[in-house]
């Protein structure tokens, strides 16, 4: 999952449009991160339970009732 497409994510489960800027890196910037997880499904057997928009939904449902209430 790039940063731009957990962005997109986030977008669509809160309905909220985030401002944001896309610019050139920065120095010290992580080009590209891969991961594969078919090693952990072979030895482990294991398989992911949801994908980043499910992920999106628990992390923001978890962020409205940890603030609910607080003003800034």
């Amino acid at each position: 999952v790039t940063v731009l497409e957990a962005v997109n994510a986030f977008e669509k489960v809160t309905g909220q449009k985030l401002n944001y800027e896309l610019g050139p890196r920065r120095p010290g910037d992580v080009v590209a991160i891969y991961a594969n997880k078919s090693k952990a499904e072979r030895l482990l057997g294991w398989q992911p339970k949801r994908n980043i928009e499910d992920i999106m939904k628990t992390a923001w449902a978890w962020e409205v009732a940890r603030t609910k209430g607080v003003t800034a």
